[in-house]
């Protein structure tokens, strides 16, 4: 309660502290921190009053939402605020100033924020799965409150997906990166997201309340029962399943038996070649086994396909996720044990806020995964949400730090550099930032990412530019280091010095680089060293080799050397292919029929490109995947004044297989051989290269 004795003390208000007054946001609730500060004359920047006690939070109007109760202590508060579209003005009233000095003036403040949805990025969608006989229900104690049945579910992920997206809102502004959040799929349909929301007739409500809300979709599968999917198998916590992570295809199965990529605007399901969807499921019929407690039915598994990127989760901890907002402080500090004869205990969920935090924190990690990121060596991505709450509420639950240990959970900065560039996560203007497409007449663009040793480095090639180049020493799972690339420039140079440095000396160990570029494309480099070291060989120079495509395995190694009459025009290049490539002819005009130089074998059609004078070959662009797919011929003409102009052949080959990469020389080099492994066909491949 307030001190009354002190002046200043007497009249105290709450602000919100953790953005701007006026500021624009694009998540339909809001994760906010504010201060109970002085109303007379508050300092700047606010420091809060160390006082404890309730604040009233009204959402602005147009939401039609109640007004909801947060706690602070040390006279700090967090809270999830429900925002309507356009301008808010959100009320916030300290609870207790009234009761303590009744003839005060109200201790009422108004805090303004505009809400923006990004209805042009691709959603998240929920999907709840269930067997063909299930019947609807997730593991909790007998009578419980709310009802363990399907439309809690539905309450409780649904205010779990507005949680991750709120959160990782906070996270990526106070990373510099903006208010960026993933949006989640709506619709106008009976909300739940407050506890009044609910139809009462008793308490005047016979209906519903109706708003924009997220979609809980129920997928309820014809194929697969409650027996298949609760096989100890198939479950990710037996020991030594022969089918562990099948739960992951089964889910993909459900979402194809379901229909639910058909509802895409233009799409026909989730093979159709559009955008990939985006969906994180849970399985409804996750259950606690007795009596040894082992879940079944759940797998904690994200990731997918360029077409559906997929994070899947069991409801073994749902029982103590909140159903709605008036929940949420009391389900994040509720310090019961969690009863065992009927719920199951995961990992650090011994108690009910540590299984809500384990619970939705984990599943947050799996779209983590499903955005493209990898464990971290720190945060979300690692195991850190036992610690959830703190995000969440200001209200410690007794014992927590030894419960759940010390400090809170954060998404790691490489996180949010994978999130900053992500189609789901873009800000209106983004595009702007982007380089110019390439000038009429140059070679198609092929996406993807080039690292090149040079001389100067390791020269690096993104169309769109780069964003982060990770560095990883020798014996380290996660990055000892990283590059963070401010300009799109669609070329940079790195050298070994430098990422020695940035990785914080490295030794004279190995490096591998994992590069991102702005579009998403990545590239990875297995052995710096090795990529800029060269040979010199005679009648040729310095000569480079790029780093191959295709597989590492199967057949024999073979080089070709290149003179430099059979690169440059008038000649021509044949592509010998089929459904994949078998070798490429180098052919001199004027020649015998025979080609100067052939590398691989002699088998499929001959496709001829010819090079006029003054033309010569750069690089070739290259469809892979475990072998070489398809090849096309990349021609330059360079010009007087030191540029060029490139041109690109058809694809020869299998022009749907793999998946594309340019191989091109580095401007100031010329091509001067090809390499690789050739068994019937090319298993890899790759150019030799020399400074000009």
């Amino acid at each position: 309660m307030f001190p009354t004795s002190a002046a200043n003390n007497a009249h105290p208000i709450a602000t919100i502290t953790s953005l701007e007054p006026g500021a624009t946001v694009h998540t339909r609730l809001l994760l906010v921190e504010g201060a109970i500060v002085p109303a007379l004359n508050p300092p700047q920047p606010p420091q809060p009053l160390p006082l404890d006690g309730s604040v009233w939070i009204t959402p602005d109007a147009d939401s039609k939402m109640p007004p909801l109760a947060v706690s602070f202590r040390q006279g700090i508060f967090r809270a999830m605020v429900p925002l309507s579209p356009g301008k808010n003005s959100i009320v916030l009233q300290v609870a207790a100033a009234a009761a303590e000095n009744p003839v005060a003036p109200p201790s009422r403040s108004v805090f303004e924020v505009t809400f923006v949805p990004l209805l042009q990025n691709p959603p998240l969608r929920l999907a709840l799965i269930l067997g063909r006989d299930s019947d609807g229900r997730y593991d909790d104690v007998p009578d419980a409150q709310p009802p363990s049945g399907l439309a809690t579910a539905i309450a409780k992920l649904r205010l779990a997906g507005y949680m991750w997206a709120a959160y990782t809102g906070n996270e990526m502004a106070a990373g510099g990166f903006g208010r960026r959040a993933f949006r989640l799929d709506e619709a106008w349909l009976p909300d739940s997201i407050s506890r009044d929301d609910a139809a009462d007739p008793a308490a005047g409500r016979p209906h519903a309340t109706m708003r924009t809300t997220a979609i809980v979709h129920v997928l309820r599968s014809q194929k697969y029962t409650v027996e298949d999917i609760r096989d100890p198998e198939r479950a990710q916590q037996v020991e030594g399943a022969s089918k562990a992570g099948s739960l992951f295809d089964i889910a993909i199965d459900v979402i194809r038996e379901c229909g639910l990529g058909a509802q895409r605007d233009g799409g026909d399901g989730i093979d159709d070649g559009a955008a990939p969807l985006y969906v994180a499921a849970m399985f409804l019929d996750a259950h606690a086994r007795q009596p040894d407690g082992k879940i079944v039915g759940h797998a904690a598994l994200g990731g997918g396909t360029g077409s559906l990127r997929l994070a899947i989760f069991g409801s073994h901890t749902l029982f103590a996720w909140p159903a709605n907002l008036e929940d949420l402080e009391r389900c994040f500090t509720d310090t019961r044990p969690v009863d065992r004869r009927h719920c199951g205990v995961d990992a650090e969920g011994k108690l009910y806020y540590a299984a809500a935090n384990v619970g939705i924190g984990a599943m947050m990690h799996e779209v983590g995964h499903l955005y493209g990121c990898p464990h971290q060596e720190s945060g979300v991505m690692l195991r850190d949400y036992p610690r959830l709450h703190r995000a969440f509420t200001a209200v410690d639950p007794p014992g927590a730090d030894r419960d759940v240990g010390r400090g809170v959970c954060h998404w790691h900065r490489l996180d949010l550099l994978r999130f900053l560039d992500h189609p789901a996560f873009a800000l209106p203007g983004d595009a702007a930032r982007l380089p110019p497409p390439p000038p009429p007449g140059s070679a198609p663009p092929v996406g993807g990412v080039t690292c090149m040793g040079t001389l100067d480095g390791v020269r690096v090639s993104a169309p769109r530019g780069v964003r982060l180049v990770e560095i990883y020493t020798e014996g380290h799972e996660f990055p000892s280091g990283w590059l963070e690339i401010d300009r799109a420039d669609p070329e940079i140079v790195l050298t070994e010095r430098t990422l020695r440095e940035r990785a914080g000396g490295g030794g004279n160990g190995r490096l591998r680089l994992h590069v991102i570029a702005r579009d998403g494309e990545t590239a990875d480099v297995d052995d710096v060293a090795a990529l800029l070291a060269w040979e010199d060989v005679p009648g040729v120079g310095r000569v480079f080799r790029s780093a191959p495509l295709g597989s590492h395995e199967g057949g024999g190694v073979q080089t070709a050397l290149l003179a430099a009459a059979s690169t440059q025009g008038p000649g021509r290049v044949a592509v010998r292919a089929g459904f994949a490539i078998d070798g490429l002819d180098f052919f001199v005009d004027g020649g015998a029929g025979q080609p100067a130089v052939r590398f691989g074998g002699a088998g499929g059609g001959a496709n001829e490109v010819a090079l006029a004078a003054g033309e010569e070959v750069c690089g070739f662009d290259v469809r892979s995947g475990a072998w070489v797919d398809a090849v096309r011929v990349v021609v330059e003409t360079r010009g007087n004044g030191g540029g060029s102009a490139r041109r690109a052949s058809s694809w020869f080959g299998n022009s749907t297989g793999g998946s594309p990469h340019p191989m091109r020389c580095p401007a100031g080099y010329r091509l001067c051989g090809v390499y690789g492994r050739v068994d019937s066909w090319l298993v890899s491949f790759g150019i030799l290269y020399t400074p000009l």
